[in-house]
């Protein structure tokens, strides 16, 4: 599976589970000053969801794109590097509007603290390589 692909279906869990802890927001299950943490695993993609440079779940909620090296011409030193910014993740289709990779820097995931994101699950859960990931916008 494409990176896209999985940060697609990442934002996707992401929106459903912030419009969940809106409704308890509204019907007071939790209150505004609580801790709101959602979980998000990859499940059947974890195979696919890369993890370097950093975990796809940072790069779902953060405009972080494709990382690049600079090279000297004349030595072919490493003279810098960084991420390209990438501010929306493309979906195919004609109708099909671009998802934001803007997660925590959007008013409408406000309500969330933070995202704990785990790529195990059953055909790699002997990966013993970060297995859980913590993202705070806060």
């Amino acid at each position: 599976m494409p990176t896209r692909q999985a940060q697609l279906r990442t934002t996707g869990a992401l929106l459903k589970k912030t419009k969940v802890f809106e409704r308890y927001l509204l019907q007071r299950v939790v209150a505004p000053e609580d801790v709101r943490i959602i979980a998000i695993g990859a499940g059947s993609f974890g195979l696919y969801a890369t993890e370097h440079p950093l975990p796809l779940i940072v790069s779902s909620v953060f405009p972080i794109g494709d990382a690049y090296v600079t090279l000297d011409r004349d030595t072919g030193e490493v003279v810098g590097g960084g991420y390209e910014p990438s501010y929306k993740i493309e979906r195919k289709g004609p109708a099909q509007d671009p998802i934001p990779r803007t997660a925590f820097l959007d008013p409408t995931f406000a309500q969330i603290t933070a995202v704990v994101w785990s790529r195990v699950s059953i055909g790699n859960m002997a990966s013993a390589e970060r297995p859980l990931t913590l993202v705070s916008g806060r």
